[in-house]
């Protein structure tokens, strides 16, 4: 894609280098069980040394909680692929919010007016400053004082920590544009990209 800069464009071709490296090295082997070793439990091929009961869970449980997730936002098989999940949830891990709150905001049940109408019939799904409903999508787009001041202080404060972190520069236009892009009033089309598998591509895909 010629709209992006140099550094940007060797960034995509590095990322998809790296990937393919990391499928050829990381190809699933034959676990070898020495005699002097102790028995070894596995699931999904994968050799599990202790947590055996959340191992077992996850595996019951994960295929049809990623298929609901796949069917409620409309992905695709492969864009369900493409979610690192472990990154995912080392990234739900160090979160400060409760786990009620996140569990509220990956479903889309947070209480604003569009959800708690559903169950007040006497309550205005619609927002309040405006005559679109209140989700919480159109609470981070709505064009009110509180939701613009909220948007600058979001851009401002997550190019302070990539900053002070000293975070790739194409890591950080990278993550602007798609927060930009979020944050943008609803029908604004995303930016023109290169390849579909590309990161960015992808995320995009995605949604948010």
């Amino acid at each position: 894609n010629n709209d992006l800069p140099v550094e940007a464009l060797y960034n995509v071709r590095a990322d998809h280098l790296a990937a393919q490296a990391y499928k050829q090295c990381h190809r699933p082997t034959e676990h070898i069980h020495l005699p002097a070793g102790k028995c070894t439990f596995i699931v999904n091929g994968i050799p599990t040394h202790g947590h055996y009961s959340s191992a077992i869970y996850q595996a019951y449980s994960l295929p049809s909680y990623h298929s609901y997730l796949a069917k409620r936002y409309h992905w695709t098989d492969e864009q369900l692929k493409s979610v690192h999940w472990k990154i995912f949830c080392c990234s739900v891990r160090t979160n400060d919010s409760s786990h009620v709150q996140l569990v509220k905001l990956i479903h889309r049940k947070l209480p604003t007016n569009y959800e708690c109408a559903k169950s007040q019939q006497f309550l205005s799904p619609k927002c309040y400053h405006c005559h679109h409903a209140e989700t919480f999508d159109h609470l981070l787009q709505c064009q009110n004082p509180i939701s613009a001041e909220f948007r600058t202080a979001l851009l401002a404060e997550t190019t302070d920590y990539m900053l002070a972190r000293s975070e790739p520069t194409a890591f950080q236009s990278r993550l602007r544009a798609f927060l930009s892009f979020l944050l943008a009033p609803d029908g604004i089309p995303p930016p023109k990209l290169g390849k579909q598998d590309s990161p960015e591509s992808l995320q995009y895909q995605l949604g948010p």
